[in-house]
């Protein structure tokens, strides 16, 4: 068992983590328990493994949420990898964006998620809207990929 200080909105927590041999970590605060599973992404493109990164250390509820690489007509589609609403678009139309950059902030379960750009290239279309519900798998946007 590990524990570690949390602060969300200036108050700070004490959470005690286990985790089981099937790999399911176990994260107790007071008498509240959640479950969680980790998975390492793969990314298609370059068919290697991507670390899972969680910090602990900012104040705040914001992460990055890795995304799969899928090839559409007209791009690369942006899929959203887990329902939820579109608090802000970061991304324009007709901008670039650096592969891992966000593209928007999707809230789901009270948390604050960047949800990256699988690629480097151009935002041809945004698909949602801020203060859409999107559900899991919903393209988030197309974007051209640079050529390499």
């Amino acid at each position: 068992m590990k524990k570690y200080k949390v602060t969300v909105d200036g108050v700070e927590y004490l959470v005690q983590v286990t985790v089981d041999e099937a790999g399911i970590y176990t994260a107790k605060l007071g008498e509240k328990e959640v479950k969680v599973r980790l998975e390492e992404i793969i990314d298609l493109k370059k068919r290697k493994t991507q670390p899972t990164t969680i910090s602990s250390t900012e104040p705040t509820t914001q992460k990055k949420i890795p995304s799969d690489i899928e090839a559409g007509a007209g791009g690369v589609l942006l899929r959203a990898p887990m329902p939820g609403n579109v608090v802000k678009i970061i991304a324009q139309e007709d901008s670039t964006v650096k592969q891992g950059e966000p593209v928007i902030i999707l809230e789901a379960m009270k948390m604050n998620n960047e949800i990256p750009s699988p690629v480097s290239g151009t935002i041809k279309e945004i698909k949602v809207k801020e203060g859409e519900t999107i559900d899991s798998e919903d393209i988030i946007a197309i974007i051209e990929e640079e050529p390499e």
